[in-house]
């Protein structure tokens, strides 16, 4: 009989436990973790030093500049920043790359990667039938043809 009410005690000091934890995680405010967020959708209010909101045309882009004076809806000098809402993103959509770099899907730009041949990966070489795969050339006439004179046979050139 001991071992029961103490086997009862710790089951409703843990329930106890689990409850006030709950309690505590939908209570609490989230904390800042230092990196800066935008969340889309807020575009039309600023807030001016915790004390009140003032509401700001969107087409009205007076105070939107970024820093070294970039302004708003424009690309700076280093590819690809763009101004958008007094911010410096990354936007290679709008702002392209450096020679030698490729937009990625995040809008950031990354240096091209290439084959022995100089080939871009991804891309047909200038080799015969010969395509850029994960930085070997690889045989593959049925996507990237052949040379004059030449035929696509089992996805190789060979003599005509």
């Amino acid at each position: 009989m001991a071992l029961n009410k103490k086997s009862n005690f710790y089951g409703i000091l843990l329930s106890l436990l689990m409850f006030v934890s709950i309690i505590a995680l939908f209570a609490s405010e989230p904390k800042t973790t230092g990196f800066a967020v935008k969340e889309a959708g807020n575009n039309d209010l600023i807030e001016t030093n915790n004390q009140a909101n003032i509401s700001v045309n969107e087409n009205n882009n007076i105070g939107n500049s970024c820093i070294g004076n970039i302004q708003h809806g424009s690309c700076s000098n280093t590819k690809p920043l763009y101004c958008a809402d007094g911010n410096l993103v990354y936007n290679c959509y709008e702002c392209g790359c450096n020679e030698g770099e490729t937009c990625t899907e995040f809008g950031t730009c990354a240096a091209l990667e290439r084959c022995a041949d100089g080939s871009i990966y991804g891309e047909c070489s200038f080799l015969n039938g010969k395509f850029c795969q994960d930085g070997k050339l690889v045989f593959n006439c049925n996507l990237c043809g052949c040379d004059e004179g030449y035929a696509c046979s089992d996805n190789k050139c060979v003599r005509e």
